[in-house]
C-alpha cells in the first residue's frame, strides 16, 4: 500500500485501466486459461506474491486484504458484458497507461499496482505468446530509437514493436465499452478519449526513457536482472545518428544508464564488466562530451579503497593508445583531436596523487602507462614533428601530468619506506623521472620551435589594437612550448627528481612489480595452487649501478668552476635539465619576448612564472644557482657552459634588459596614450622578486657578479625609489580613499602613534603595504600618488630632478660654473625627454663597444 497521502487516486484514468486489466486477467484465472501458459523465464515475484505466493501456474496472485490496492477490484465492471477472453488481454492496456500525462507522477508517489503492472504486468499476442510489459517497454523503446534515426515522424505504434499485437482499432473497441459504461454511470467526463492522438516516436521514447530513469527500485532491479534488456539498451548507441549535433538519442541513452550506474552501480558495473569492446564504443563518440562525462564517471567508480576492476579493463583494451592516436593532423580534425585530449586530462585529474573530490580515484595504470617511455616518446614527436594542434593538445596533456602528479605531495613516501612496508601495486604514486629525462634529451628540439615560428612569421601581415599600435601576434604554439618549459622546470624542482637514491627506489619498485604481475598470470593460467619453491624465491633483478653518494659540500661563492665541474658530472635528473636550460640560453631568449608583447597577459603570466621558479629554488649544491647567475650576467655565464661554435651568447641582465628597459618603455608609451603598457603589472611583480631575494639572500655568496649588477646607480635608484611609490600605490584601499569604516563612522585609516614609515616587512618586496604601519607623513606622500597618473606625474618630477642633477655633475667634472639656477619652469624640453631611468638600449651598447 503507498504511503503516499494523496497517490492512487481511485478517480484516475490510470486507476480504472488498471481496474479493468485486472479484472479480466481475475475473470481469464477463474475459468482457468492461464494455468496452460507457463511463466517466462527470469520472471520476478510482486509485491503481494511474496507475501502470498503463487498458484503455481505462472499468475499473478495479489492479496484480497483491505490495506491492498492489488486485486481488490471487486466493484462492478465497467467493461461490457461480453466474455473475457485472451484477446482482451492485449498491448491496448500498457499502450493506454503510457498516453497518460500522470504516469510519471503517479509512479513517483510509488503505486504499488501500477508499479505491479509496469514490472510484472503482461498480455498475449494474437498467437497467444505471452510478452512482458517491461519488455514491450523495451521494445517500443528500441522501434521509436529507430524511426528517430530514420528521421519519421509519424505516431509511433505497438504493431512496429510486435507484430501480432492489437491495432489502433482493438484499442478504441475498449475505450468505447469503457465509455458505454461509464455513460451508464453517468461518469462519462474523466473516461479515456478513443480519439486521443498517439505520440510521436521521441516523445514516446523520452516517456519511456523517464519511466526506466525513476529511482525506484522495483524498476531498477527489472532492468539490471535482465541482461538483454540492457543490450538492447546499450544498442541505442550505436545508431547511425547517434553523435550528429543536438542528437535526441544522447539524452535518452543517458537518463536511463546514468540512473542505473548512481542506483544500481554493482549490477550495473557487472554488466560493464562483460563489454568487450566497451572503449572502442566509445572511442566511436569521444566527441560527444556529455557520453565522455558518463564514461569518465564509469572509470572512476574503480577506487583505491573499493576497486572494481574498470581500470584494468580499458587499459587492457588500450584506452590510453587509442586516445593518443587522435593527436594526428592530417587524420582528425581539431576538434575531434580536443575531445580526445580532454579525456586525457579528465582522467589524470581523478588520478591525481593529492584527493580532490568524491570522483578522485588516486594514481593507476592508466596514468602509469601514460608517463611510461612508450607514451612519453610518442608524444615528444607530436610535439617536435607534427605542430598545430596536435602540439597544443600534447602539450596540455604532458602540464596536466605534471601538475597533478607532484611528488611532494605523495601519499607514500618513496624514500622512507620498504618493500615489505608498502608493497609495489600499481596505486603507487606516478614516478615523473622518465618523462623529464626525455624532455631533457629533447629539450634543444623543442627550443627550436620558438625559433622556427619567430622565423616563419616574419613575413606576416602586422595587426592593430584599439590604441593604433602596431603588432604580430604570439600564436597559441609559442605560448603552449614556453608553458610546458614552465611546468618542466616546476617538476625538476620537485624532492624525488633532485635525489639519486629516488631513482634507483623507483627502479627496484617498478621491477618487483613486474615480476608480481607475471606471478598471478601465471597462477591465473596455470590454476596451479601448490607450493612451488621458485616462486617463494626473492625476485631476481638486473642490478644497475647507482651512484647514489651526492656531494652536497659547496664552495663559496656558489657559482663557480669548481662547482660546476661537480654538478655536471654525477646530476640528478633536476639539475640535468636545469643544465640544458643553461646550455641552450633558452631563459634570455623568453625573457627577452616579455616587452615585445606588451598586451599578452597571458604570455607575461608564463614568464613571471619561470622567474619566480627560478628566484625561489636552491642556491646551495642545485645547479639553480648558475641559472639565477645567468639572468644577471648572462654574457659572463659563458663560462661554464659547454663551449659549441654555432651557440650565440647574448649580453643580457635581467635588470637593465626587463625592469629597466620595461620601465623606460612604459613611461614613454604613457606620454603619448596616458596609459602603462599591459605589462607592467607583471613587471613589477619581477621586480618585487628580484628585490626579495636581494634581501632573503647574501648575494655575494653566490656570485660578485650579482652584487655588481644589484649596486649599479640605475637599479638602486629604481628599486629604492620608483618601485617603492609603485607600491604604496598598489597598496592603497580600492578607489583611492585614505579612510575605512568602522561601526557606521569614518576612521583614519593611518596610526598616528606609528612613527616607523614602513614596516621592516614590507622592504623585503613582495608584499604590499599595510597602511595602518605608515605614519602621517607617509600618508601625505602616499595621497600624493594615489593613481596611475599621479604616480607618472611624481616619477616624472623624480626624472626631472635626476637629470638635473647628472648635469650638475658634468658641469662641475668639466669646471663649467653656472651663475644662477634655472628655474623649474624654464628645465629644458630635452631633460623632460631625457631617458627616464638613464639606461641604454642594446643598440647603443653596441655603438659604444
Amino acid at each position: 500500500m503507498s504511503f503516499w497521502p494523496f497517490g492512487q487516486n481511485e478517480h484516475s484514468n490510470i486507476h480504472r485501466i488498471l481496474d479493468d486489466y485486472f479484472q479480466i486477467l481475475h475473470a481469464l484465472e477463474k475459468r482457468d486459461e492461464l494455468r496452460t501458459e507457463a511463466r517466462l523465464v527470469g520472471d520476478l515475484s510482486t509485491h503481494d506474491e511474496v507475501a502470498t505466493g503463487d498458484d503455481g501456474n505462472g499468475i499473478l496472485q495479489h492479496s484480497e486484504d483491505e490495506g491492498s490496492t492489488v486485486g481488490s477490484y471487486n466493484s462492478t465492471s465497467r467493461l461490457s458484458n461480453r466474455t473475457p477472453s485472451l484477446a482482451q488481454l492485449s498491448s491496448a492496456y500498457i499502450d493506454s497507461i503510457l498516453a497518460e500525462s500522470e504516469l510519471l507522477n503517479e509512479l513517483t508517489r510509488q503505486n504499488n499496482t501500477l508499479l505491479d503492472f509496469v514490472c510484472f504486468g503482461y498480455f498475449f499476442t494474437s498467437d497467444n505468446v505471452k510478452v512482458q510489459n517491461i519488455e514491450y517497454l523495451i521494445d517500443q523503446l528500441m522501434t521509436c530509437v529507430e524511426h528517430i534515426e530514420e528521421g519519421r515522424l509519424s505516431p509511433c505504434n505497438g504493431d512496429d514493436a510486435r507484430e501480432a499485437s492489437l491495432d489502433v482499432g482493438d484499442v478504441n473497441e475498449i475505450d468505447n465499452d469503457r465509455n458505454n459504461a461509464n455513460d451508464q454511470e453517468g461518469d462519462d467526463e474523466d473516461t479515456i478519449s478513443a480519439s486521443k492522438p498517439r505520440p510521436s516516436p521521441l516523445s514516446r521514447a523520452t516517456i519511456i526513457s523517464e519511466i526506466f530513469a525513476l529511482d525506484i527500485w522495483l524498476i531498477s532491479e527489472s532492468l539490471v536482472k535482465n541482461t538483454g534488456y540492457l543490450n538492447k539498451i546499450w544498442a541505442i548507441m550505436y545508431q547511425h545518428s547517434f553523435s550528429a549535433e543536438n542528437s535526441a538519442l544522447v539524452p535518452i541513452f543517458l537518463k536511463i544508464n546514468q540512473n542505473l550506474l548512481n542506483t544500481r552501480q554493482d549490477q550495473y558495473l557487472n554488466f560493464i564488466r562483460s563489454k568487450t569492446t566497451l572503449v572502442e564504443d566509445f572511442m566511436q563518440h569521444v566527441e560527444v562530451s556529455v557520453l565522455i562525462d558518463f564514461f569518465l564517471k564509469i572509470i572512476s567508480t574503480d577506487k583505491q579503497e573499493s576497486p572494481s576492476g574498470i581500470i584494468e579493463m580499458v587499459r587492457e583494451q588500450q584506452l590510453i593508445n587509442r586516445l593518443l592516436s587522435y593527436l594526428d593532423n592530417e587524420t582528425y580534425p581539431s576538434d575531434v583531436q580536443a575531445c580526445a585530449g580532454d579525456l586525457l586530462k579528465a582522467i589524470i585529474t581523478i588520478s591525481a596523487n593529492a584527493p580532490l573530490d568524491d570522483m578522485s580515484i588516486g594514481p593507476n595504470s592508466l596514468t602509469r602507462q601514460l608517463a611510461s617511455e612508450e607514451c612519453m616518446l610518442f608524444l615528444l614527436d607530436t610535439i617536435v614533428n607534427k605542430r598545430g594542434n596536435a602540439l597544443i593538445n600534447a602539450v596540455s596533456i604532458v602540464i596536466e601530468l605534471i601538475r597533478k602528479n607532484n611528488s611532494d605531495y605523495d601519499q607514500v613516501n618513496l624514500l622512507s619506506t620498504t618493500l615489505e612496508a608498502n608493497p609495489p601495486s600499481m596505486r603507487d604514486p606516478i614516478y615523473l623521472g622518465t618523462m623529464l629525462r626525455l624532455f631533457t634529451e629533447k629539450l634543444p628540439s623543442i627550443y627550436q620551435i620558438l625559433i622556427d615560428i619567430e622565423t616563419n612569421t616574419k613575413g606576416d601581415k602586422e595587426l592593430e589594437n584599439q590604441l593604433g599600435e602596431k603588432f604580430k601576434p604570439l600564436g597559441f604554439e609559442r605560448f603552449k612550448v614556453v608553458e610546458l618549459i614552465a611546468e618542466l622546470l616546476h617538476c625538476s624542482n620537485m624532492g624525488l627528481l633532485n635525489s639519486k637514491k629516488a631513482e634507483r627506489i623507483v627502479k627496484e619498485r617498478d621491477e618487483a612489480r613486474t615480476s608480481m604481475a607475471m606471478q598471478l598470470q601465471d597462477a591465473l593460467v596455470d590454476l596451479d595452487l601448490q607450493d612451488n619453491e621458485n616462486k617463494n624465491d626473492p625476485v631476481e633483478t638486473n642490478e644497475t649501478p647507482f651512484d647514489e653518494d651526492i656531494d652536497e659540500s659547496f664552495d663559496i661563492p656558489y657559482v663557480n668552476p669548481n662547482q660546476n665541474a661537480k654538478l655536471r658530472e654525477n646530476p640528478t635528473i633536476g639539475d640535468l635539465f636545469k643544465i640544458e636550460l643553461y646550455d641552450n640560453q633558452i631563459l634570455p631568449k623568453i625573457i627577452q619576448l616579455f616587452l615585445q608583447y606588451p598586451w599578452n597577459n597571458f604570455w607575461h603570466n608564463v614568464v613571471f612564472d619561470i622567474v619566480q621558479q627560478i628566484f625561489n629554488g636552491r642556491m646551495d649544491f642545485s645547479y639553480n644557482s648558475f641559472l639565477v647567475y645567468s639572468l644577471f650576467n648572462n654574457y659572463a655565464a659563458k663560462d661554464f657552459m659547454v663551449k659549441t661554435p654555432e651557440r650565440v651568447i647574448c649580453d643580457f641582465q635581467i635588470t637593465r634588459d626587463l625592469i629597466l628597459e620595461g620601465y623606460k618603455k612604459s613611461y614613454a608609451f604613457y606620454e603619448k596614450h596616458n596609459t602603462a603598457l599591459g605589462f607592467m603589472g607583471h613587471l613589477v611583480l619581477i621586480a618585487e622578486e628580484i628585490v626579495k631575494f636581494s634581501k632573503v639572500y647574501k648575494v655575494e655568496l653566490i656570485s660578485p657578479d650579482i652584487q655588481a649588477v644589484l649596486q649599479a646607480e640605475n637599479w638602486v635608484f629604481y628599486s629604492e625609489d620608483v618601485l617603492n611609490d609603485t607600491r604604496i600605490m598598489y597598496s592603497k584601499i580600492l578607489g583611492g580613499n585614505d579612510y575605512m569604516e568602522e561601526n557606521g563612522e569614518e576612521v583614519d585609516a593611518i596610526n598616528e602613534n606609528d612613527d616607523t614609515s614602513l614596516n621592516a616587512d614590507s622592504q623585503l618586496g613582495g608584499n604590499l603595504i599595510n597602511v595602518n604601519d605608515l605614519n602621517r607623513d607617509s600618508n601625505v606622500a602616499l595621497s600624493n600618488f594615489a593613481t596611475q597618473s599621479d604616480l607618472h606625474l611624481k616619477l616624472r618630477e623624480k626624472l626631472i630632478e635626476k637629470a638635473q642633477d647628472e648635469v650638475d655633475r658634468r658641469n662641475h667634472e668639466k669646471g663649467v660654473i653656472l651663475l644662477g639656477m634655472t628655474p623649474e619652469a624654464e628645465i629644458p624640453k630635452s631633460l623632460e625627454k631625457a631617458d627616464p631611468l638613464n639606461i641604454e638600449t642594446g643598440a647603443e651598447r653596441a655603438r659604444h663597444k
